[in-house]
């Protein structure tokens, strides 16, 4: 099924800003002529393309010069495996290696009443304490990746986790405040990922959820092993 004008636009541009048909640090053609290139597309059909190349960080409107070609984004391969510091795929050094400057922000931690969802997870009873802390992970002070875990009330900052019991990683639409603070339109997709870990002795330590922006973040399994034949 055909895609929405605008979308086709977006694709259009995107393919012509990566491949330096319209290069970094200049700007596009007035408006009024790439609307004619499209076939005369209104300006409401025209603005939400731009919206989707400015949510792509593929261009910036500057005062008096119009729509400037921004450098196309590094993309972060960021790994699901655990680490003793618990530091979610060693994000900075995730980020060192595709060429940008990333850090991660704790941005909370409180105790709480565990949720019955929460509860399940982690196998203790419903309205059992546990540490609830949020983190936000930024390439050059840009969000891309929000995380929150809950934690055993006993085991935080006490016994780091050892293995992930369950994952389940998928693609969802945002929420009003994750587009908000990952600064997305609204109506964006983003990366999600579930998982449980578990410490040395068997117990579930922890429930992760975080979500990511795709066009920012691509989300690496590695070093997994082979099943045994049946």
């Amino acid at each position: 099924m055909p895609g929405k004008r605008y979308e086709e636009i977006a694709d259009d541009l995107r393919e012509k800003i990566r491949s330096g048909f319209y290069p970094p640090g200049e700007p596009l053609p007035h408006s009024e002529l790439l609307r004619a290139q499209y076939g005369g597309v209104g300006q409401g059909t025209f603005t939400k393309a731009m919206e989707i190349l400015k949510d792509e960080q593929l261009v910036r409107r500057v005062a008096n010069r119009g729509m400037i070609v921004q450098e196309v984004p590094a993309i972060v391969d960021l790994s699901l495996r655990i680490s003793p510091a618990d530091d979610f795929g060693l994000w900075e050094a995730a980020c060192r290696r595709a060429g940008v400057d990333g850090l991660v922000v704790l941005t909370g931690v409180r105790p709480e009443p565990a949720e019955p969802d929460i509860a399940h997870a982690l196998n203790i009873a419903a309205s059992d304490t546990v540490v609830y802390r949020t983190r936000r992970a930024t390439i050059a002070d840009q969000p891309v990746l929000l995380e929150e875990t809950y934690w055993l009330y006993e085991t935080f900052d006490e016994t780091p986790p050892v293995a992930v019991v369950w994952q389940r990683t998928s693609a969802k639409i945002a929420s009003t405040e994750e587009a908000a603070q990952l600064k997305l339109s609204q109506g964006s997709w983003v990366l999600a990922v579930e998982r449980v870990l578990r410490d040395e002795a068997g117990r579930r330590t922890a429930l992760q959820r975080c979500v990511a922006n795709p066009l920012r973040v691509q989300l690496l399994e590695e070093d997994l092993p082979l099943t045994p034949p049946a």
